[in-house]
């Protein structure tokens, strides 16, 4: 519904309507400019100045712009924060070091104490409301126990740790996260260094040239649950470093791409295998703070976890 007419790279993106559109009414308005801002307060700064009129802020600054008088509306989506491993890695190989990573990390103490609470534990791959989760492994597998991660690593061959390096985009919050992380990992004896580099370089360092080890980013949401299957689990999946997978996964993953009545229940089960195999880190699914003046209309919740501007405008005067 629109074209990008200009584009300066890591500033600003200019969006013109798209008169041949098939549905012309979901062009709410009629250029649409984007600006990249990393920092959570130049936002904040810029929407209560009318630079913006739509923005998103982390949990922190909830209460500031509702304050300034903003409308904040906490969005939940498909897309979940995780810390991502290269499953190639020799001691990532092995699951029981796998479940070890996952016992290792207190999630609820995460939400708490970064995201205020703006954000609902779950190592499944998909939310509890979606219908792709697996009612049967429930959103917790793996409690938070660092005694257990250690005799997990022990029986493993990795009783004295190892190192692994994380690739973390410059984004306050998601350093914010790594910290507490690399705290709870040391704990049980591994040390996870720090590789922070600009948001629109990890996808390339991670999955084409398969640097570091593991990475800490969101997972955005897909038009269907297969996708996200197949991109991270599969061994031809682009977003799958390594090429690992399971046998028993992947025999699974066969079943969901049979069509018919028995697909949701296809699905379902490889969501629970990928828990069995602790093929995914997955800390939580936050409820992102959208905030936008009141001059915007039409704003509606996407479940992508990506900002979609169908319907939405800014009022006449505005």
């Amino acid at each position: 519904m629109y074209r990008v007419t200009e584009y300066r790279q890591d500033d600003t993106i200019v969006y013109e309507r798209y008169e041949d559109y098939w549905d012309p009414e979901a062009a709410g308005a009629a250029v649409i400019e984007y600006y990249i801002m990393p920092d959570p307060t130049t936002r904040l700064n810029a929407i209560r100045t009318g630079q913006l009129d739509w923005t998103l802020i982390d949990p922190i600054q909830v209460a500031e712009a509702e304050s300034a008088g903003l409308t904040v509306v906490p969005t939940p989506s498909l897309s979940y924060v995780h810390l991502q491993i290269n499953r190639s890695f020799e001691p990532f190989q092995d699951v029981r070091v796998r479940q070890a990573l996952n016992h290792a990390v207190n999630a609820q103490a995460i939400v708490d104490a970064v995201l205020l609470g703006y954000a609902d534990v779950n190592q499944q791959s998909f939310p509890e409301w979606y219908f792709a989760w697996d009612d049967a492994s429930g959103a917790v597998a793996y409690d938070y126990d660092p005694e257990v991660a250690r005799q997990l690593l022990a029986d493993a061959g990795y009783a004295d740790g190892f190192e692994f390096e994380v690739i973390v985009p410059t984004i306050p919050i998601y350093l914010e996260v790594f910290q507490v992380i690399q705290a709870m990992y040391a704990e049980v004896g591994l040390t996870a260094t720090l590789r922070s580099v600009p948001g629109a370089q990890v996808a390339d360092l991670f999955y084409s040239q398969e640097e570091a080890q593991a990475i800490i980013s969101p997972w955005g949401g897909r038009p269907d649950p297969g996708q996200t299957l197949y991109l991270l689990f599969h061994p031809d999946g682009f977003s799958n470093p390594g090429d690992h997978s399971t046998d028993e996964y992947l025999a699974l993953w066969e079943e969901t791409l049979a069509p018919g009545d028995d697909r949701e229940a296809a699905i379902q089960a490889a969501s629970g295998q990928i828990l069995a195999d602790a093929l995914d880190v997955s800390y939580y699914y936050p409820q992102t703070p959208f905030v936008y003046s009141e001059n915007v209309v039409g704003f509606q919740q996407w479940f992508s976890g990506k900002p979609e501007f169908r319907n939405m405008g800014v009022a006449s005067g505005g």
